[in-house]
């Protein structure tokens, strides 16, 4: 999302600060220009507009000159816990915060989320549970991406680089389920009682749960869109929620084999969202992949990841992921349980269907 400045101040915090013709702004900069009058993100948020050179730290000086873009027409580049300015008075009043308090650089919010939820360390996969599923892979190198999508940056924590990958599909996928058997307005509990009244496995029913074809892992099963195997007049549609629900831990799992194919050490499944908070939806989530998972419940896991950032503003000399799992709400670990096998069967099922991702043929960046 970009916006233009005028000639003589710049419209993103209405500072005097010289600009070069237009400029490139983004949400987060733009918020963070009018707190504190200057306009900065970090590499995270340089990333998701693709525009960061992670081998070089800062835009890509090639892509700007394809573009025609000068780095200087750029939101200010800054480390995460590099204060961007000072909140300014008329900030101050309108927010009911005190003026000069520091301001952060713009960070993208998956990797607030990843900071918030206390992953950051190597072989942390922080995946968080919204209208889409995203994972955020921790590696202590610099590694090519695992998938044309993939987007690779270095993470809040120093020393850490993250691969982000978005699903694409997820909460989406089972709003479109309820919104087709017309039950849209069911709570979390009433969702829990239809999953846990179908079998583990869906009575045969498979779901492919590609809403969203041509994107995603680069797969000819994820181009062809949405699929539904199996269904017979004795399905429900409480099968169909469920098989949507195994569907997506399905082509979960089929992200962390991207991400062990491409040489990452997969340790640890970090769970946010609101499916994190389900009693049955980690459950199959672990059984499916076959390892344990984190379960942060708290919804705004990512408000946690910038309070983490805050608290580092003011206090520079603390260590980062110390800190942030310090900050992290508290977690509840669901194990794979006595339907692990079932579900291996069905991942097996799932995979074998569709085709193998694309893989870069050498991922380490010299």
């Amino acid at each position: 999302m970009a916006a233009r400045s005028r000639p003589a101040r710049c419209c993103a915090c209405n500072s005097n600060r010289p600009r070069c013709g237009a400029s490139l702004g983004f949400v987060g900069d733009v918020i963070v220009g009018r707190l504190c009058g200057r306009r900065a993100h970090d590499a995270t948020s340089l990333s998701i507009a693709f525009l960061l050179n992670p081998a070089v730290g800062r835009a890509d000086p090639v892509l700007l000159r394809r573009l025609r873009l000068a780095e200087e027409q750029l939101p200010d580049l800054l480390g995460p816990t590099e204060p961007a300015g000072r909140l300014r008075q008329e900030m101050a009043e309108r927010t009911g915060l005190p003026a000069g308090i520091p301001v952060s650089a713009a960070i993208h919010d998956q990797y607030a989320g990843s900071l918030g939820a206390g992953s950051v360390h190597e072989g942390d996969v922080c995946f968080g549970t919204g209208t889409a599923w995203v994972l955020v892979a921790n590696t202590a190198r610099l590694t090519r991406p695992v998938t044309r999508q993939a987007i690779v940056c270095p993470h809040p924590v120093p020393g850490i680089f993250g691969q982000m990958m978005s699903m694409v599909n997820g909460g989406s996928a089972i709003e479109w389920v309820l919104g087709l058997s017309g039950r849209g307005g069911l709570s979390r509990e009433e969702i829990d009682a239809a999953l846990e009244s179908v079998s583990p496995g869906s009575d045969g029913l498979c779901f492919w749960p590609h809403l969203v074809p041509g994107l995603g892992t680069d797969t000819a099963a994820s181009r062809r869109g949405a699929r539904i195997c199996g269904l017979t007049l004795g399905h429900s549609a409480n099968h169909l929620l469920r098989a949507a629900v195994e569907g997506l831990a399905c082509e979960l799992a089929r992200y962390l084999d991207v991400l062990v194919a491409g040489g990452f050490a997969v340790r640890r499944l970090v769970m946010c969202g609101k499916a994190a908070a389900s009693r049955v939806t980690p459950q199959i989530v672990a059984d499916v992949t076959g390892r344990p998972v984190a379960c942060v419940a708290e919804a705004a896991v990512s408000a946690f990841g910038a309070a983490t950032v805050a608290r580092a503003l003011v206090n520079p000399a603390a260590n980062l992921a110390q800190l942030a799992e310090k900050l992290a709400p508290a977690s509840r670990t669901v194990v794979p349980g006595e339907h692990a096998d079932v579900y291996r069967r069905l991942a097996e099922r799932f995979t074998s269907q569709g085709d193998s991702p694309v893989f870069a043929a050498d991922r380490t960046v010299p």
